[in-house]
């Protein structure tokens, strides 16, 4: 992950997710970056059914204990009535 700085116009290198994926869905809820199932690979079924969690305040990943039921990849996500 980076991060980058509107008023330096610079990136910085952030931590690294868990698990190294591809074509991801991603949202923001209460400030923090859920990342969610995609492919670990460059085929489909290489898909991921599990999510990551990132916390800027503390620049860590952490994985989300509940997995999806099915396995999902690629995937798009959104926020809804504060659901993912």
């Amino acid at each position: 992950v980076e991060e980058y700085n509107i008023i330096l116009n610079r990136w910085k290198a952030k931590a690294s997710l868990k698990t190294p994926r591809a074509r991801f869905g991603a949202v923001i809820k209460d400030g923090n970056i859920f990342v969610v199932g995609g492919v670990k690979g460059f085929k489909n079924s290489d898909s991921l059914r599990n999510m990551e969690v990132y916390d800027p305040s503390k620049n860590e990943w952490a994985t989300i204990k509940q997995s999806m039921n099915l396995i999902k990849g690629p995937v798009r996500a959104t926020l809804v009535n504060d659901i993912i």
